[in-house]
């Protein structure tokens, strides 16, 4: 089962600029990171919340509390 703890700050961070709606190479330059990294990120987290695109990891997210929608 799906457990809040097991998400990192970094996962955290990256979902938070996906919602922002910033690619893959922003969050890497914008985190310091290489693209790669990111991807990678995103392919973990669609295994680990059972999604196939980057919009079920932030609805996954969302529903799960992580974090929030601000319109």
């Amino acid at each position: 089962m799906f457990n809040n703890s097991t998400i990192t700050k970094r996962e955290l961070e990256i979902i938070s600029l996906m919602l922002e709606e910033k690619s893959a190479k922003e969050i890497a330059v914008l985190l310091n990171l290489e693209p790669k990294t990111v991807e990678s990120h995103k392919r973990r987290l669609m295994k680990r919340f059972g999604v196939k695109s980057s919009v079920g990891i932030i609805t996954h997210a969302i529903s799960m509390g992580l974090i929030e929608l601000n319109c």
